[in-house]
């Protein structure tokens, strides 16, 4: 920071008047600069609602899959969860915001965004031999549409379900497991698919002031 001369260049001792407007000078312009702490909760208020409010928001249950676990992280713009149905059927919620060009950008609610589409899901699991996967499109009027990859394992009869949608200004991803090796695909995914719709409505449903 540059701070004011205070005395003149022929070394003359400068009036008591200079050497106050120079200190105010100073005292405001750090008072200007907002503090690490508050830069970091701005960028956290997202849509008006901040990760702690989504956090202690959070549905204690929802498609049957009871919350056992949740995080926040307000310095990351993130806030995960983990939910589970059973010792073969859990899943994982992560809530998270998006940034582009190093700024965070606020969502649009639902699917337009290219932030939320599935395209590197699809790439990932395409590599891995063994399964089978499939895009999917669910949604309704509460949950909101979501873009989604089923992935079947025909060996183990084991099925994922990832899903990704925009709420809250912020990219909702789930992923969620049926690893039980005995339900068909279809059961299976109506459980999962259960489970994200819900929690996508309950998340829905938060607004500012929370």
């Amino acid at each position: 920071m540059h701070y004011p001369r205070i005395a003149p260049a022929g070394g003359r001792p400068a009036p008591l008047a200079w050497i106050l407007a120079a200190a105010l000078a100073a005292a405001l312009a750090l008072a200007a600069r907002p503090a690490a702490g508050a830069q970091a909760a701005d960028e956290d208020l997202i849509g008006g609602v901040r990760s702690n409010d989504i956090v202690g928001r959070l549905p204690d249950s929802a498609g049957g899959f009871a919350l056992k676990s949740r995080h926040s992280d307000p310095g990351k713009q993130l806030v995960r969860a983990r939910y589970q149905k059973d010792d073969k059927t859990a899943a994982l919620a992560r809530i998270q915001a998006v940034r582009s060009r190093g700024k965070i950008v606020t969502l649009p609610d639902g699917t337009e965004s290219p932030a939320v589409g599935v395209t590197k899901v699809i790439d990932y699991y395409k590599g891995q031999q063994d399964k089978e996967i499939e895009q999917l499109s669910l949604g309704n009027r509460d949950s909101g549409p979501l873009n989604c990859v089923q992935v079947y394992t025909p060996q183990q009869r084991t099925l994922r379900l990832v899903c990704r949608t925009a709420v809250l200004g912020r990219m909702l991803e789930t992923q969620a497991d049926a690893l039980d090796g005995r339900g068909d695909p279809k059961a299976q995914r109506d459980t999962l698919a259960a489970f994200t719709l819900e929690l996508a409505a309950a998340l829905r449903r938060i607004g500012p002031g929370a």
